[in-house]
């Protein structure tokens, strides 16, 4: 499964590193590093971690020592998949050039 961190996400990381920063601007990078790897980790095995139907539908939660990093699984096995769900999101599922072959 593929990665994807959202904008809100990235800026919420630039954030916690910039905080890091003002004491130790060395372990500000490792640990951005480290939960990156751990948000990785969470992207290839998701099923292992805690489902939080109260948060909402597929949020699941993963403890990242003092945190706790939340992922939603949109369940797409391929790009193909994807791209057929966006196009049925965004109503613009493209057409057959023909619906039938007449003889």
């Amino acid at each position: 499964m593929s990665l994807l961190f959202t904008p809100m996400a990235e800026h919420d990381l630039e954030g916690i590193g910039d905080y890091i920063a003002r004491d130790n601007p060395r372990r500000a990078l490792t640990f951005i590093r480290e939960i990156r790897q751990q948000c990785k980790q969470i992207s290839e095995r998701p099923t292992i971690y805690l489902l939080r139907s109260e948060i909402g539908e597929n949020i699941r939660s993963c403890v990242f020592g003092r945190y706790v990093e939340f992922t939603k699984a949109y369940g797409f096995k391929t790009l193909k998949c994807l791209e057929i769900a966006l196009y049925h999101t965004l109503g613009e599922l493209p057409e057959p050039e023909h619906t039938h072959r007449f003889c």
